[in-house]
């Protein structure tokens, strides 16, 4: 999948894509809206929420990896002490204490992801300041072109595009095209 990031231009350009979108030809595409201002979208196009701007998914996989990490690393170090010591308070360390240690990494990292920006969308802040809109597209490679032409026909500007693996977008062979717009 391809993720496209067009510019608004202004609003009926705006207004000229949202019934574009409208259209069953354009039903194979997945449309998101980029702005702060969500009173101006048509709606047929939806807006991006809180949650999808935010970084949730990526600082929660690594919470619960360093969760993981800790209780694997705390497990080794703790049990000699626990040979000798009671059965509980090895099933303790053996079992609780993995469960909790990994629950509360996964806890805490999506607690701040949440509360930062997805790295996707970190770069066009600059637009959104300036009271801009985004429309943003994933689609098939083989319908790109397609998508291009009927944005440009739409008064579109193509500001970047990037592949989407399976989640890992933070990886540099997502980031294919840096480019001004056309």
């Amino acid at each position: 999948m391809k993720k496209l990031f067009f510019l608004v231009a202004d609003h009926a350009s705006l207004l000229a894509a949202g019934q574009f979108i409208a259209e069953p030809a354009a039903q194979a595409w997945r449309w998101r809206l980029l702005s702060d201002n969500t009173n101006i979208a048509p709606p047929s196009i939806p807006v991006l929420s809180a949650v999808e701007r935010s970084d949730l998914l990526g600082l929660t996989w690594r919470g619960l990896f360093w969760g993981g990490g800790l209780s694997v690393l705390l497990v080794v170090v703790l049990w000699p002490l626990t040979r000798g010591v009671d059965e509980a308070l090895h099933g303790v360390l053996v079992f609780v204490l993995p469960v909790v240690l990994i629950c509360f990494g996964g806890w805490l990292g999506g607690l701040l992801g949440l509360m930062s920006s997805n790295p996707i969308y970190r770069e066009f802040n600059d637009y959104l300041v300036a009271g801009q809109q985004l429309l943003v597209v994933e689609c098939r490679e083989e319908h790109e072109r397609l998508l291009r032409r009927e944005m440009a026909s739409l008064g579109l500007l193509l500001l970047a595009s990037r592949e989407r693996y399976c989640w890992s977008y933070r990886y540099p062979q997502n980031y294919l095209s840096r480019r001004a717009p056309l």
